[in-house]
């Protein structure tokens, strides 16, 4: 569990000491307020998703992180041992003797120094290129949400053909969670939406409103409205973004609006 001023600059030790007990991939997971409780009397924040990437990305470098949980192994992507939000291509089997465990490890570990050093060499040029997208969902790997009925988004990192999970953000749906249903909740939810999705360039949902597709907009996010397989359509909106960053409509969403375009 993440907690901002509590435990954000220990948890790489955390990590480290799992590893060492013959882990071979873990969770960090945000702090979730719940009313009433210790932490909200004591006036904590829930970790911005910034300071989540950070602590994961530091995490990460010492042992594959987990994206994608949801508290629920239920609920999450894929089935113990098959961890479908680590793709090395090395999925760890259900079962683990010691010595399997360390070769796995030394694997893991070799594929990510690989992977770092390709990022090295890539640059500036790829870091340009990369993008992220916001995907409305209900599951089933389906981009089947209605923007303004999404609790989560799944938030990716797109670079050419490589599309990363970096992690789930949950929201409160209209006339839903800690706000009364009136119009002024309304758009006090949107803003926190908005707020909480400013990092990513596109957010993709099954249908969504014009209003909220304005609003999004005048913040710099594109709206796209779509329905399908969620890979596919990462492909598609990463050659959209180009397509348009190529005719110097720079944000895309200063182009007609792509809510309007199904």
């Amino acid at each position: 569990m993440l907690i901002p001023g509590v435990n954000d600059s220990h948890l790489i030790k955390v990590t480290e000491a799992v590893k060492a007990a013959g882990a071979c991939s873990h969770n960090i997971m945000p702090l979730i307020l719940s009313p009433g409780s210790v932490y909200e009397k004591e006036g904590r924040k829930e970790p911005a998703p910034s300071l989540t990437l950070q602590v994961q990305a530091r995490s990460e470098a010492v042992m594959p992180v987990m994206r994608h949980c949801r508290q629920c192994r239920a609920d999450a992507v894929g089935l113990i041992g098959e961890d479908l939000g680590v793709k090395t291509g090395n999925a760890p089997a259900r079962e683990y003797d010691p010595a399997a465990r360390e070769e796995l490890l030394i694997r893991l570990d070799r594929t990510t120094a690989e992977h770092k050093r390709r990022e090295a060499n890539e640059g500036e040029q790829g870091e340009r290129g990369s993008m992220r997208i916001a995907v409305a969902t209900r599951g089933g790997g389906q981009v089947n949400v209605h923007f303004g009925h999404a609790r989560e988004f799944l938030v990716y990192e797109v670079s050419g053909q490589e599309q990363k999970l970096l992690g789930v953000r949950r929201i409160q749906a209209y006339c839903n969670g800690k706000a009364e249903c009136g119009e002024a909740d309304k758009e006090a939810i949107l803003d926190e939406t908005v707020a909480l999705l400013q990092d990513c360039s596109i957010v993709l949902c099954a249908t969504i409103g014009p209003g909220p597709a304005e609003r999004l907009a005048r913040a710099g996010l594109t709206a796209l409205a779509r329905e399908g397989e969620i890979g596919k359509l990462l492909e598609q909106c990463a050659k959209y973004h180009r397509f348009f960053s190529s005719i110097s409509c720079s944000p895309p969403s200063a182009c007609p609006s792509a809510a309007q375009q199904r």
